[in-house]
């Protein structure tokens, strides 16, 4: 989540869109990072190598760099979407109770009524 978060505020900073460059450019650091964290951490844990440890990141870290990226993609996709429902459904206008557009919206919205 930090990762994620001084991303999202260099790309405020920055200016620029998430398509394919800045996803690859995302998806990078993060398993850079995450190997830099690991690395150490597995070499300790398991008793071995860094060498050894770096190898074993490695082949983890293949699988993980698609995924990382297709995940991004499609949460960044869901939380556009998401966003923009919100933003239609609080654009909708509200006339005056006297108004019959106002009337016709409320019975589209309510069949109830």
């Amino acid at each position: 989540m930090l990762f994620n978060a001084l991303f999202d505020q260099a790309q405020r900073r920055m200016g620029f869109e998430r398509h394919f460059a800045a996803r690859t450019v995302h998806a990078v650091l993060f398993e850079i990072g995450l190997l830099l964290a690991v690395v150490p951490l597995a070499a300790w844990w398991l008793g071995i190598s860094l060498w050894r440890a770096l190898v074993l990141d490695i082949g983890i870290a293949l699988f993980f760099l698609p995924y990382t990226f297709v995940f991004n993609w499609v949460y960044d996709s869901l939380r556009e979407r998401l966003a923009a429902r919100r933003l239609s459904a609080v654009a909708v206008p509200t006339g005056s109770s006297g108004s019959s557009a106002s009337a016709a919206s409320a019975s589209a919205l309510n069949p109830k009524r």
